[in-house]
């Protein structure tokens, strides 16, 4: 039989035909994610408030260039409890796992963020007052990428890089960040890894040497992008 309420009697999940319907139909209550997989191909979008998600469910994101759950202008969402990953094969992104923009007073509680591998953030905030992150797991948040600084006269170069943030807080006041753990187990900084990726070489040089740049660094080798 499937669970048409939570054990409190939120609605849940499973009566509907996704996350978003529920969310949508329901709007102000809190969702129930029962445990079992929820495969999505768009981000899970949140913009009235007092809504949110929780339960022991794993949500899996099959779009690298989407989020895995937005959540915007919204006061007293919460999110608790969950899986937040994305599929083999997809879990490089340029994306976060949770994106919240100019809320208040949200919760974000015990979630395991799986490799939600960015060069961004696996949890953002930004403009959002009075949030609390806490007890969360980020695990495997980083990516290969290129850090670019040849728009600067400055430095004039890109170089391949690891790249990555857990949890990035920006533009926000009031925000409690507490017990959480984030833990990279693929991309450490051995010689290994970096002879694999390359990393620390130039993939591209300006013309000019850039003005703070010293000659040693400009002298390096490398190779074109």
């Amino acid at each position: 039989m499937e669970e048409t309420a939570s054990p409190a009697g939120e609605p849940s999940v499973k009566a509907y035909r996704s996350i978003q319907e529920a969310l949508n139909t329901n709007p102000g209550r809190m969702i129930y994610v029962p445990a079992g997989d929820y495969v999505i191909s768009e981000k899970i979008q949140i913009r009235g408030d007092n809504g949110g998600l929780f339960g022991p469910g794993r949500i899996i994101q099959t779009n690298p260039s989407a989020p895995i759950v937005e959540i915007e202008g919204a006061a007293g969402v919460q999110i608790r409890d969950l899986t937040l990953t994305r599929a083999e094969g997809k879990m490089e992104t340029g994306n976060e796992a949770v994106l919240a923009i100019k809320c208040r007073d949200l919760v974000l509680e015990n979630l395991r963020v799986l490799d939600n591998r960015t060069r961004s953030a696996a949890i953002a905030v930004r403009e959002c007052t009075g949030s609390r992150i806490s007890g969360c797991l980020v695990r495997n948040y980083m990516r290969i990428s290129v850090d670019d600084r040849t728009g600067s006269a400055d430095w004039g170069y890109a170089f391949k890089c690891i790249d990555g943030t857990g949890i990035a807080v920006s533009y926000s006041k009031a925000t409690l960040i507490q017990g959480n753990r984030i833990i990279e187990q693929r991309l450490l900084p051995t010689p290994e890894i970096m002879k694999q990726f390359d990393l620390g070489r130039f993939v591209k040089k300006n013309a000019q040497k850039g003005a703070i740049t010293n000659q040693e660094t400009w002298d390096r080798e490398w190779t074109s992008a």
